[in-house]
């Protein structure tokens, strides 16, 4: 199971098996899902983020150091490890296993090159957390990729934050904006 992981202001735990309702409550907000990968976004049924979904985030059981994490924020002035509200996910496994990833064969990236990836609920945005939560998951373990509509200039601004270096564009099927890759050298 990842490890929790406690920053200055949040709590990342490791998803658990009744945690579709957060993950759909996320999603449900067309802003947060405007500039998934595989776009345009449709919300999908409830009995899919229980089937499909959130066994994806439960998928790194066994790996202290891979997976998906929960993004707590601490309440203000807190020093305990108690989780605040749920802010978002933050996401560290190998590329391979990326919806994306079967469609980039040009780009010839290691299947098992850790991809670093993160969504937030609106309130959260602009206040560093997906930056803090990124670094928290991904700082010191070498090598690493992301991806991001090359639209979504904040969530570049969070990977350079990172040490991910744009790299190039490429088109993936189906989605009309450019595609840019980052990648952090080991």
């Amino acid at each position: 199971m990842p490890a929790a992981i406690e920053t200055e202001r949040l709590l990342l735990t490791p998803f658990e098996p009744g945690d579709a309702p957060r993950l759909i409550a996320l999603d449900a907000d067309p802003e947060v899902v405007k500039y998934v990968s595989l776009g345009p976004f449709t919300l999908p049924a409830p009995e899919r983020y229980e089937e499909e979904v959130l066994p994806r985030f439960l998928a790194h059981a066994d790996d202290p150091a891979l997976g998906f994490w929960r993004v707590h924020v601490k309440e203000s002035g807190s020093k305990c490890a108690a989780p605040g509200p749920f802010a978002g996910w933050v996401l560290f496994r190998p590329v391979g296993e990326a919806t994306w990833f079967e469609h980039v064969a040009e780009l010839n990236l290691d299947p098992t090159l850790p991809e670093l990836g993160y969504r937030f609920a609106r309130p959260y945005w602009g206040q560093g957390y997906a930056t803090e939560a990124a670094r928290a998951v991904s700082e010191n373990r070498g090598p690493a990729v992301a991806i991001r509509q090359e639209e979504n200039v904040a969530s570049g601004n969070v990977l350079e934050k990172c040490g991910l270096k744009f790299v190039r564009t490429f088109q993936l099927p189906g989605v009309g904006a450019k595609t840019a890759l980052h990648v952090r050298e080991g």
